[in-house]
């Protein structure tokens, strides 16, 4: 179960929401594009969606997660009108391919 808008609700509104329900913060989850929230009238879990293909990763972290090999944030959004550039710009370095998990130290 993903979260859903309701009534109208913007997903990325749905998943903030579903969030500040959560009684311990999620660390890296919370930024993650990996994060799946699963909710039930009393509760929110945390599930990771690279468990579904690899088995080094748990389905439902301890949380907070503070190290992930497989955190990978969201792409940035596209600014109109300024046209694509690889690397990010702005001297920001330039992620992973995108699928490709980040290492962490």
């Amino acid at each position: 179960m993903a979260p859903e808008a309701a009534g109208g609700e913007e997903p990325a509104d749905a998943r903030r929401r579903l969030l500040a329900r959560l009684a311990v913060q999620p660390g890296l989850c919370a930024g993650c594009v990996h994060l799946r929230l699963l909710a039930s009238p009393r509760s929110v879990f945390v599930r990771c969606g690279l468990a579904d293909s690899d088995a080094a990763f748990p389905r439902y972290p301890a949380l907070p997660v503070l190290r992930c090999a497989g955190f990978l944030p969201p792409p940035a959004p596209a600014e109109s009108g300024a046209g694509s550039s690889e690397g990010g710009g702005a001297g920001e370095p330039a992620g992973p391919p995108p699928g490709k998990p980040r290492k962490l130290r």
